[in-house]
């Protein structure tokens, strides 16, 4: 078999779960096809002089053959994509990963590839639960929200989500984003705490709430014209290897959550846990949210997503 060589892109420091289980599939590949195969790993493109979203096209046009992108990226051209960030639904990860991996996951495969046919969706990684800091004061309800100009996704979706808890939601790139909390002309914005604590957003926003409102979800992509043409052996090795990092990179999500709630210094943040009234007024402040995506997305999607 001549020489392969894989190219896996992402946009974190080296440390980050993403960047890790990026690592891990090289590692299951080269368990697989042995130790002459060519796995590079560029962890950030952002260094390179490319935008976060040059992860997908570059995929696309096959000069990385993997990377990782949250789903929300494709909101624009896939409305249903908004079926995985609907908020306060996907509490428990275990039963939110075997819908990804179902029936739910495969309607947004579906869609997704069909917008971008030059792409493969292998899995749906765990992009963290999302929580909300800011500089400005403790969060503990929705009226708590209002005024805090917080940054948010390329969403319009994620944008009514957080109009309807007060907040004045500015959609940014992640590099404007980091720029501007470090001038403070962002009050706040919402991230997994391994984004909150290696994007160093806890040195210039003292509050964080564990609302854990939204569980990003994470495609794993391949150049889809690379896949179908690797002989049988290749594409069933990638199938294992993918299947094996997408297991590690869900332990991963989980261990850091419990991990990084100990390395935040009292002293500089305060960690908001809401109690289940606090809770309920956020969850009762964005019901109207799910039964407009109704309308959008179909119902049969949305009651796949809260089954």
């Amino acid at each position: 078999m001549a020489e392969l060589s894989f190219r896996f892109g992402g946009y974190q420091n080296p440390t980050s779960i993403l960047n890790r289980s990026g690592a891990a599939l090289g590692a299951a590949l080269t368990a697989r096809l042995g130790e002459d195969i060519d796995y590079v790993l560029d962890g950030d493109i952002t260094q390179l002089g490319h935008k976060t979203g040059d992860l997908i096209t570059l995929t696309e046009s096959g000069d990385l053959t993997f990377c990782y992108m949250s789903t929300n990226y494709f909101s624009s051209d896939v409305p249903l994509v908004s079926v995985l960030d609907l908020p306060f639904i996907y509490n428990d990860r275990d039963k939110a990963h075997a819908k990804f991996d179902g029936a739910l996951g495969d309607r947004v495969r579906e869609e997704i590839e069909g917008a971008h046919p030059k792409l493969k969706i292998l899995h749906f990684w765990d992009n963290g639960y999302r929580h909300f800091s800011n500089r400005i004061r403790p969060i503990r309800e929705p009226k708590d929200c209002e005024g805090i100009r917080t940054r948010t996704l390329p969403s319009e979706f994620q944008g009514r989500i957080y109009r309807r808890l007060g907040f004045e939601p500015v959609m940014m790139n992640i590099k404007q984003f980091i720029a501007e909390i470090e001038t403070g002309d962002l009050d706040g914005q919402d991230n997994p705490l391994t984004n909150i604590y290696h994007f160093n957003v806890h040195k210039y926003h003292r509050y964080i709430t564990l609302t854990g409102h939204i569980l990003g979800v994470c495609g794993l992509y391949v150049n889809r014209g690379l896949y179908e043409g690797w002989p049988d052996e290749v594409r069933d090795a990638v199938d294992a290897a993918a299947l094996e990092a997408t297991q590690i990179q869900r332990a991963l999500a989980a261990e850091e959550d419990i991990e990084l709630l100990k390395k935040f210094d009292p002293a500089e943040n305060e960690i908001i846990h809401l109690s289940e009234a606090e809770r309920q007024k956020f969850i009762d402040a964005v019901a109207p949210i799910i039964d407009e995506q109704r309308a959008i997305i179909g119902d049969e999607l949305v009651d796949l997503a809260l089954s």
